[in-house]
């Protein structure tokens, strides 16, 4: 098994959620980056190789407590504007799947 194969369900949960904090610069009571590395440390501790494999978006998504999918959904991207804005969000076809803070 190429090395680079176990890094794809890890690769998931980043292109999900993972940011190193929100374009404001604010600090929030825990931020993206150590919710991220709580979750990867955690998967890396306990979960097999094989395992690290089958994991999926929702698999990935119940690793996460509610409280981190808050701060994820709303902290991961963020930006200030200082007129009206429109925001529009873009989702591929071939995701599957919205993004979990999209339905909510």
């Amino acid at each position: 098994m190429k090395s680079s194969k176990l890094f794809v369900p890890i690769w998931i949960a980043s292109i999900i959620f993972l940011t190193a904090g929100n374009a404001s610069g604010e600090r929030t009571e825990k931020n993206v980056k150590e919710v991220m590395e709580r979750v990867v440390t955690d998967l890396y501790k306990s979960t097999s190789q094989a395992d690290l494999m089958k994991l999926d978006v929702q698999k990935v998504t119940a690793l996460f407590s509610k409280e981190e999918l808050r701060i994820l959904a709303t902290t991961h991207w963020t930006f200030d504007v200082n007129v009206p804005v429109v925001v529009s969000v873009m989702v591929s076809k071939e995701k599957g799947s919205l993004p979990f803070w999209l339905t909510e």
